[in-house]
């Protein structure tokens, strides 16, 4: 799922370069960052952008995507 990546972003760019940013800046502390909002705002796309980003590859080892529906049961999740 998080493999198809879309190359032509239009109005997220800051957005993705302010996430970019905040998620690499603590060193090499574990992170988790939520995106949150209405459907159809962009979220998963942005998440994927910072996902296969070059600086964020870069700066961690391991990568997890988590796909967590409306309607969860967070043992399922965690």
């Amino acid at each position: 799922f998080p493999y198809a990546v879309e190359h032509n972003l239009v109005g997220l760019e800051q957005s993705l370069e302010k996430l970019v940013n905040d998620l690499v800046s603590g060193g090499e502390k574990l992170r988790v960052m939520s995106i949150c909002g209405m459907g159809g705002l962009g979220k998963t796309t942005l998440a994927k952008q910072i996902f296969h980003h070059r600086t964020v590859r870069r700066h961690f080892d391991r990568f997890a995507w988590v796909y967590v529906s409306q309607e969860f049961r967070r043992r399922h999740v965690w």
